[in-house]
């Protein structure tokens, strides 16, 4: 049986992991999270908290930011670690990019939730918390919903 750090990384053994963040905030859920389910994994923290300052005063990710994403995977890379994982969603879509440059695996925090949603199908939604990446962060929102339901019946 694969443990919760050999199935983020597709069956390797992994003894250090560098993670990237956007935020702070992020730092301690994620430690937890290792903490947890892998405390045989050491854990290096990368934090640029420019990169959400830097996407919403330009609206969204541009190559400046792309640029200095890169910068901070392969500070990442030269301090030894096994794999990258993107612990923002934000860049997680660029990780294919940042790859070809780097000798060890890049993998994106929300690649497992897609695999699952794509696996579940129907209706899934998620809510972002943090500014760009969401459009604007999470907000709170009722509305009713209605479904049709196509069934044949007998005329009898």
């Amino acid at each position: 049986m694969f443990s919760f750090a050999e199935k983020l990384t597709g069956g390797f053994i992994l003894k250090k992991i560098g993670v990237i963040h956007a935020t702070a905030s992020a730092v301690a859920p994620l430690m937890s999270a290792f903490h947890e389910q892998a405390p045989e994994v050491q854990v290096l923290n990368f934090v640029n908290e420019n990169f959400f300052l830097h996407c919403k005063e330009h609206g969204g990710v541009d190559k400046e930011i792309l640029r200095d994403f890169a910068a901070l995977c392969f500070t990442a890379a030269d301090a030894g670690v096994d794999a990258i994982l993107v612990g923002c969603s934000m860049f997680c879509r660029y990780t294919g990019a940042v790859q070809p440059f780097l000798a060890i695996p890049i993998l994106a925090v929300d690649d497992p939730m897609m695999e699952e949603a794509v696996r579940i199908g129907n209706e899934v939604e998620t809510v972002y918390t943090n500014g760009p990446a969401g459009g604007g962060g999470a907000t709170k929102a009722a509305r009713e919903i209605v479904a049709t339901l196509a069934v044949l019946m007998d005329r009898k």
